[in-house]
């Protein structure tokens, strides 16, 4: 197969020069220098990520369906144990597009990821949403204030997932095929890879799509509020420290769920990648 082509609906993820894997679409809607342009300039495009889908579009209706779910299966077992390891080594097995280390070591990036991803709805998106709820009706403390103190707020270290990840995969590259031998280190080993996918896949289910799209529009219909008080003459001169905090707050907001998107996506792809592996196996 082809390093170039690869399979209907997979994608390698944007690896950045420093190693991770990118979170461009929040980067582009929220990027400082929208807050150079004006902060009401920001508060429109903020607005707009959230209310305009741009994140949770991609959020499909078969979003790890259970059915496409990888399980432990004893006939992968027994169908690689009667070849033997220094037979299959050099057997070509499915990967996610891209992916340069061994499975073992991508599912425990991909695990901690899928931890943090499951307590962006309770630990940001919440905590941010009752925020906005509690003071779009008094804008002066928003916007004429000084510190922000958002109670229960408890955002991730996004970057350092995010290198995690991104040390997983070879930055350009679309090859989605590698040696049995390059990925598993024995029989043993990716017996075990397909029992933790399926614990860390069934921990990512624990995310509700519905709940989380509802509390995200919710955030963007705040902040289109605060588009237009801000657009009121009175509330031109604001706290450049208040403005200063909005930002960099509600931008946190953007990449957490950005991340919450692409650590979805890659668990998906890991799943399928997987899956396709042990049909071939097995046959």
């Amino acid at each position: 197969m082809s390093d170039n082509k690869l399979p209907d609906n997979q994608t390698s993820p944007n690896i950045s020069a420093e190693g991770h894997i990118d979170l461009v679409v929040s980067q582009e809607f929220l990027s400082i220098d929208k807050l150079k342009e004006g902060f009401t300039n920001f508060l429109k495009s903020a607005a707009g990520f959230f209310t305009k889908g741009e994140v949770t579009n991609k959020f499909s209706e078969e979003w790890l369906a259970g059915s496409a779910l990888v399980m432990p299966s004893k006939k992968f077992e027994k169908a690689i144990d009667k070849v033997g390891y220094i037979n299959i080594r050099l057997a070509n097995v499915y990967t996610p597009p891209g992916m340069n280390v061994k499975y073992n070591q991508y599912v425990e990036a991909l695990d901690k990821a899928v931890d943090a991803a499951t307590k962006v709805m309770e630990e940001v998106l919440n905590p941010y949403a009752r925020y906005l709820a509690e003071n779009i009706n008094d804008p002066d403390s928003l916007l004429k204030g000084g510190g922000v103190n958002i109670k229960d707020f408890e955002p991730h270290d996004i970057d350092g997932l995010s290198l995690k990840l991104g040390k997983c995969f070879k930055r350009g590259s679309n090859k989605y095929e590698a040696k049995f031998g390059d990925v598993f280190s024995s029989n043993k080993d990716a017996a075990d890879v397909l029992k933790n996918v399926s614990t860390v896949s069934s921990k990512a289910l624990t995310i509700n799509k519905r709940e989380l799209i509802s509390k995200v529009e919710e955030i963007g219909g705040y902040l289109d509020k605060l588009y237009e008080i801000m657009s009121e003459d009175e509330y031109q001169d604001v706290s450049k420290r208040a403005v200063d905090n909005l930002y960099k707050i509600t931008f946190t907001c953007a990449r957490e769920l950005e991340f919450v998107s692409v650590v979805i996506y890659q668990l998906t792809s890991l799943n399928v990648a997987l899956n396709d592996t042990i049909k071939k196996i097995e046959r």
